[in-house]
């Protein structure tokens, strides 16, 4: 599961945005979501975008025939709870969250992990890296 921002001027990477401007720091995120794309589509997994505000039709994320969903209202652990609620409400037995800007390695090395593991799990990979 991939939880994103809507991206929109000014909502994300606003800790970068005070440095770099709204518009550099939207580039800056549009770059790491398609990266993590990429990243994505290397993993044989049924796969879940959770968006912030509302489901994009067209987007990355679309190319990666990913099932698409809106995040819950809450603070982040509430959503992320909610996510794994609505996962294993699909009899899934292993899930992992990612944000949207993960770096490679923690994305690979958690699904490698989860992989190996023969109980059901649930797996939380860092949601950023810092710029």
């Amino acid at each position: 599961m991939i939880f994103v921002r809507n991206p929109e001027l000014g909502r994300v990477k606003t800790r970068l945005a005070k440095s770099i401007g709204d518009q550099a720091a939207l580039e800056i995120y549009n770059i790491l979501c398609k990266h993590t794309a990429k990243i994505i589509s290397e993993i044989d997994a049924d796969k879940f975008v959770f968006y912030s505000e509302d489901i994009q039709e067209n987007d990355i994320w679309a190319e990666l025939d990913c099932q698409k969903q809106i995040q819950t209202k809450g603070d982040l652990g509430q959503r992320m709870q909610q996510a794994f609620s609505f996962a294993f409400s699909l009899d899934y037995k292993k899930v992992i969250i990612i944000g949207s800007d993960p770096a490679t390695s923690y994305v690979l090395g958690c699904s490698d992990s989860l992989a190996r593991s023969r109980i059901p799990s649930i797996a939380s990979c860092p949601l950023s890296i810092r710029l």
